[in-house]
């Protein structure tokens, strides 16, 4: 048995054999739709939710798995055999050493925080990233992802000085922040910024004429006439790629993966495969970040609480939580009793960021500011300077300030809304962990809603439960503390 593999583009692989050893490799290959339990299909019986990156009719596999194919021919005895293409190298690679690399950057004079060096785990990175031009990179938040992406866009530039770079960020705020990044990276080395990179973004030109192009995916497939038009995130994102035939370098940065299979399957294809560059743990204990103390506190309702909520679906629970004024005030309390920059963090812009901020205000003399979807970029920024500066207390929807965004100065994160996502939460955490002078510490408080009745766990309470199984996994230190929550239910 032999499989033959055909590099067609940078997007796709062509892969052919036998039908057995085909359906074989489309097994391989498949994972569960997630939530497909609930789809129209599935509950017709026209589709049992499976969904495989190898199609069996075109016969393409995405580039980025092709480790997992030959994984994939080794464990089942099949040849794998390389069919040359003329214009597709199937397995290109920089042949460059990690001292090649580490002399590259050394040369390159990156202007870090107080005279600091790209440190020894950035530059493994950079090279894993150089050298195989495919990959996903899982580094947490204060790692310095920005870092090791410019360093990495350096070198492809300066190997080929009319590359065509896009650099996609999850939001406009972190167009401006990446811009901004690679100025005072560049403030001693003498690279124009200005020359050689765009921003795009709703009313920035969409005429692309520089090398490197910052924008969010949701500006760029306007530009591309919007390849999946009404589709979900990661489809639009797929489309866009799948668009980059010519893309030899296809590099992701993340802070964690979703632990769901398709993410994990989804994203190799797209990217390359998983690399773990460092550990949030790891950070902390080699002092690279701030130490970080993890306090919870369980919120004990009354049992008649329990008795109202237990037959309550998640949305209505969710709500009820939300207007609950006894527990804002509770987040107020402990938002105003925080020392140094504090960020507090919901769902809901509408229903609990607006009326939180306006609380909080009524509370303290520190400066209340707030964040979130129907705030301008540029308001968002000024506000992240201000948080630098001064003890101000932020509120914020997790949409808008869990992610990417830098504020060394902030001390103290609340989690005011429920959450379960191990990429959310750890996001989140990451908000507080850079480092700032006098600063040897960030303070998680965590809210647990406890309105379990007999053996029933209500829903907040179950995802607090996940947050606990996060942190002992990431080996993260941590307090539980029990109160008491006299409120009526009235």
């Amino acid at each position: 048995m032999n499989l033959t593999v055909e590099k067609i583009n940078e997007a796709f692989l062509k892969v052919m054999g036998d039908f057995s050893t085909e359906q074989d490799l489309k097994t391989y290959f498949t994972y569960k739709a997630p939530g497909y339990r609930y789809h129209p299909k599935f509950k017709s019986g026209l589709w049992n939710g499976d969904v495989s990156l190898y199609n069996q009719r075109t016969k393409l596999l995405p580039t980025g798995l092709l480790n997992r194919l030959a994984t994939f021919c080794k464990e089942s005895g099949v040849e794998l055999i390389d069919k040359p293409n003329d214009n597709f190298v199937l397995n290109d690679r920089n042949d460059v050493t990690v001292e090649e690399v580490a002399e590259y950057i050394d040369l390159l004079d990156v202007s870090l925080p107080n005279n600091g060096k790209v440190r020894e785990y950035q530059i493994d990175a950079i090279h894993k990233a150089i050298s195989s031009k495919k990959i996903t990179l899982i580094s947490p938040t204060s790692s310095g992802k920005s870092v090791i992406l410019y360093c990495i866009i350096r070198y492809i530039l300066d190997q080929n000085p009319h590359a065509k770079i896009i650099l996609m960020v999850p939001t406009v705020q972190l167009v401006n922040q990446m811009y901004s990044d690679f100025q005072e990276y560049s403030a001693t080395n003498g690279f124009d910024v200005t020359k050689y990179t765009q921003k795009l973004f709703s009313g920035q030109s969409k005429e692309l004429t520089k090398n490197i192009l910052i924008t969010t995916w949701q500006s760029l497939k306007n530009v591309v006439k919007d390849p999946v038009a009404g589709g979900k995130i990661m489809a639009e994102i797929q489309a866009l790629l799948e668009k980059c035939k010519n893309a030899s370098y296809r590099i992701g940065t993340t802070g964690t993966l979703d632990n769901e299979k398709v993410h994990q399957l989804m994203i190799e294809g797209l990217l390359g495969p998983v690399y773990q560059v460092i550990t949030t743990k790891e950070l902390i204990d080699s002092k690279q970040v701030s130490g970080l103390d993890i306090k919870m506190f369980s919120l004990k309702y009354p049992e008649e609480f329990g008795k109202v909520l237990k037959k309550t679906s998640y949305a209505d629970e969710v709500e009820f939580l939300v207007n609950l004024n006894a527990r804002n005030e509770f987040i107020a309390k402990m938002a105003c009793a925080t020392k140094g920059a504090t960020l507090v963090l919901v769902n809901n812009r509408e229903s609990h960021a607006k009326p939180l901020a306006e609380l909080i205000r009524t509370k303290t003399d520190k400066s209340v500011y707030y964040v979130a979807g129907d705030v301008t970029p540029e308001k968002r920024e000024a506000i992240r300077k201000i948080a630098n500066m001064e003890d101000c207390i932020i509120v914020a929807t997790y949409a808008t300030l869990s992610t990417g965004v830098n504020i060394p100065n902030l001390r103290n994160v609340i989690f005011g809304s429920p959450s379960k996502s191990p990429v959310r939460v750890l996001q989140s955490i990451g908000r507080g962990l850079r480092l700032a002078d006098g600063k040897d510490k960030m303070v998680l408080i965590d809210i647990i809603d406890d309105i379990r009745f007999k053996s029933r766990e209500n829903f907040a309470y179950q995802h607090a439960l996940e947050r606990i199984s996060i942190y002992r996994k990431e080996k993260f230190e941590m307090t539980i503390r029990e109160i008491p929550f006299n409120v009526s239910i009235l």
